[in-house]
């Protein structure tokens, strides 16, 4: 399977505040995709945190996620790790508010999520 992706600044931003990750573990992918908040200042920053903290979580789990239950336990360890990575860096929480929307591609099962407000 081929998986990326492409990600264009919007004509009436200054910057770009969207980001997006794919990863593959062994037979399981990872697909993230994170728009940011065009009135916060720190958006892409939120983005790209959210985007890769998903990946990080998927990393670690090596790409398992057994059923609805467990995945709201991937959901809040993403969130959490998002959190934590923005804290580190001291940017403050309300400056990078975005949009996630996370798709697992595994064996026998589809999962998709969301954190924000984003549609699936």
């Amino acid at each position: 399977m081929v998986i990326g992706g492409i990600s264009i600044k919007g004509r009436s931003h200054e910057k770009n505040q969207d980001s997006f990750i794919c990863e593959q573990v062994k037979d399981s992918y990872l697909i993230a995709v994170s728009d940011g908040l065009g009135s916060k200042i720190l958006s892409e920053e939120g983005s790209a945190a959210l985007t890769f903290a998903a990946r990080a979580v998927f990393i670690g789990r090596e790409g398992l996620v057994l059923d609805a239950n467990d995945l709201k336990q991937f959901v809040a360890e993403v969130h959490s790790r998002r959190l934590t990575s923005l804290e580190v860096q001291n940017f403050p929480v309300e400056d990078c508010c975005c949009t996630c929307l996370i798709f697992l591609l595994l064996p026998e099962k589809i999962f998709a999520a969301r954190l924000g407000d984003g549609f699936i």
